[in-house]
């Protein structure tokens, strides 16, 4: 290399130091870059229960990203506003740091109940905690709160509307669904051990399941067993068609009187509740009874509300009856129908008697058919009936007061019908009473008519007291009392 080139190197080296510092000079004069501030990142709220595993995650930013975190339960008194009502956090909970991929922590932890508090003297609300988050340099604390209940047990609401003579277990598919994928662990033991279905008794009574759904508001950690029974307000003092027992379901004869329980082992959050429905023959509304959670054993819950209200629809088809107010004679015979649309399957029958409290009739004044009182439509068959025959027998020739029959059914209260009423027509019959052919009266009869209001008018030729030829008119009522202004005399120069 020579001279020239030497001195030519050396220049341009020097050159490149002086731009160089130049660029380092400009850099270093502009303001310095703070690190961002400190920030715990989650949510501010959240429902958490007794006796139930709590885990709350957060994550953190800012500062130069090497943290520490500290759990605050209840916040000093001077950190606090001097106006604010202090209310003491039961929540105690321990920081467990997971600074792996990204900044996290989480807050772990259970609250149990102080032994001997009722569940009604357990505190519940809104709490408030704090959390305290460091980088070495800085420090912040920011405050969260939760709202502590009491986990519930709750019936599921698809309804508790069954029908009679039908299996209904889809609550218990939905949660066998859950366990074939993968679910296990939050559906109770008794999926999968119990196929709901219909089945017929060592006594040879036929059953169908009815099924429902119940739940937890959320997982718990110790195991919690609930006991359950189903029971009704019918009166087994009263007629099964009785005003006293309409709507109601009867026990052993619509459900069985069973008692039972449910297991919830920790994790699990649902389970189902079952029902053995019976069916019958009889013609009915909806019946209703009622389900009754009465006890509870193992982890703090809540019965929430313990009585549900299950009704029971007919599966028999409706029937179609409508029944009068009609006036007979003794000898006349009066016949009530029941009929369907379609023929059914299945006998559809009916009960038919007598009311007693408002029938006037003695017994001996009409006749029942059939004598049980049970009126069957055959399968395939669309249409049954019953009679009441009207007796003719020994009443009282002085009786002036027509006398009732009232026809009932255990169908009546569900149809809203009223009962079948059937007037029987009576007649005063004495001899006092007769006016044609009385033996002391010469009058002869000439006409009679009877008016639709029950008026009966006879047309008599006889003399005045002055030996005058005349005719007279008396009129009565169906009852044999005189009808007012009816008796009229008129001079006749012939009768014909």
């Amino acid at each position: 290399m020579d001279y020239k080139q030497s001195i030519s190197l050396m220049v341009k080296g020097f050159l490149l130091l002086v731009f160089l510092s130049g660029c380092s000079e400009e850099l270093s004069t502009g303001s310095k870059i703070e690190p961002e501030s400190l920030e715990i990142i989650g949510t501010h709220t959240a429902t958490l229960y007794y006796d139930m595993e709590i885990e709350l995650e957060y994550g953190a930013s800012g500062g130069d990203g090497v943290y520490r975190y500290r759990y605050i339960q209840n916040p000093d008194p001077e950190d606090r506003d001097e106006d604010e009502e202090f209310i003491f956090n039961p929540l105690e909970l321990e920081v467990e740091n997971n600074d792996a991929g990204k900044p996290s922590f989480s807050l772990k932890g259970i609250i149990k109940p102080e032994v001997g508090v009722a569940v009604e003297d357990l505190q519940t609300g809104t709490f408030s905690y704090q959390i305290e988050i460091t980088d070495g340099k800085t420090t912040k604390v920011q405050t969260f709160e939760y709202d502590l209940q009491i986990n519930k047990l709750a019936l599921g609401t698809d309804g508790t509307n069954a029908t009679e003579g039908v299996v209904d277990n889809n609550e218990a598919g939905k949660l066998l669904d859950f366990v074939k994928a993968g679910r296990a662990a939050e559906i109770c033991d008794e999926i999968g051990t119990n196929l709901y279905e219909e089945k017929t008794l060592p006594n040879g009574v036929k059953v169908y399941p009815f099924v429902m759904k119940v739940t937890l508001d959320a997982p718990i950690v110790e195991p919690v067993e609930y006991f359950y029974r189903f029971e009704s307000r019918y009166n087994e003092q009263f007629p099964e068609r009785d005003k006293a027992n309409i709507d109601l379901a009867r026990p052993n004869v619509d459900f069985l009187v069973e008692e039972r329980s449910i297991i919830f082992k920790p994790g699990q959050t649902a389970c189902v509740v079952y029902v053995n429905l019976l069916d019958d023959a009889i013609v009915e509304g909806a019946e209703e009874f009622t389900l009754e959670f009465y006890d509870t054993k193992g982890a703090l819950t809540d019965l929430g509300l313990s009585s549900h209200t299950i009704t029971i629809a007919d599966n028999e088809p409706l029937v179609f009856y409508d029944p009068k107010q009609v006036i007979r004679n003794e000898g006349d015979k009066v016949v009530g129908s029941f009929s369907l649309r379609t023929p059914y399957q299945h006998p559809v029958s009916i009960q038919v008697s007598i009311d007693q409290e408002n029938t006037t009739a003695s017994s001996d004044d009409y006749l029942l058919e059939p004598s049980n009182g049970v009126v069957t439509i055959a399968p395939g068959d669309l249409e049954a009936s019953y009679s009441v025959s009207l007796l003719a027998n020994n009443d009282s020739l002085d009786s002036e007061i027509d006398e009732i029959v009232s026809v009932v059914t255990d169908i009546d209260g569900f149809l809203d019908v009223t009962p079948y009423e059937i007037t029987i027509n009576e007649w005063p019959l004495t001899v006092a009473d007769e006016i044609v052919g009385k033996e002391a009266n010469t009058q002869k009869a000439i006409a009679i008519d009877v008016a639709e209001s029950g008026v009966v008018s006879v047309l008599l030729e006889g003399f005045s007291v002055f030996d005058e030829e005349q005719a007279i008119v008396i009129g009565r009522h169906r009852d044999g009392t005189k009808k007012k202004l009816i008796v009229k005399y008129a001079k006749l120069s012939k009768i014909s």
